[in-house]
C-alpha cells in the first residue's frame, strides 16, 4: 500500500513518529527553559537568557496541510487530553 508521496505505509509511519518525537522534544526543552526563567533563575539576567533559549527552541509555525502542521495539531490535542486528566501526575495540586 502506497501514500499520497509513494512512500510505503511503514516508512510514512516512522516518519511521522520521527518527526512527532522531534516536535515533542523541543516543545519540551522550550517549556523546561521557560520554567527556569519563571521559577529558578536567581537573577533578572539568568531569567532574561532562559527565555531568550526557550524562543530559540520553540518549533517554528507550520505550513498549513504540512506534515509538520498535523503533528503541531496532534501535539496540541494530545497536550490537552493530559492536562484536561485530573489524575495525571503533572496536574497535582502540591507541585
Amino acid at each position: 500500500m502506497l501514500g499520497a508521496t509513494g512512500q510505503g505505509a511503514g516508512t510514512a509511519v516512522m516518519n511521522y513518529t520521527r518527526a512527532y518525537t522531534e516536535y515533542a522534544g523541543l516543545r519540551a526543552t522550550q517549556m523546561a527553559y521557560i520554567d527556569s526563567a519563571v521559577n529558578h533563575a536567581r537573577a533578572r539576567g539568568d531569567s532574561t537568557r532562559y527565555a531568550r533559549s526557550a524562543r530559540e527552541y520553540a518549533p517554528s509555525p507550520p505550513e498549513s496541510g504540512t506534515l509538520e502542521a498535523n503533528i503541531a495539531g496532534a501535539f496540541a490535542r494530545d497536550l490537552a487530553v493530559v492536562r484536561a486528566d485530573t489524575t495525571h501526575p503533572c496536574n497535582r495540586e502540591d507541585r
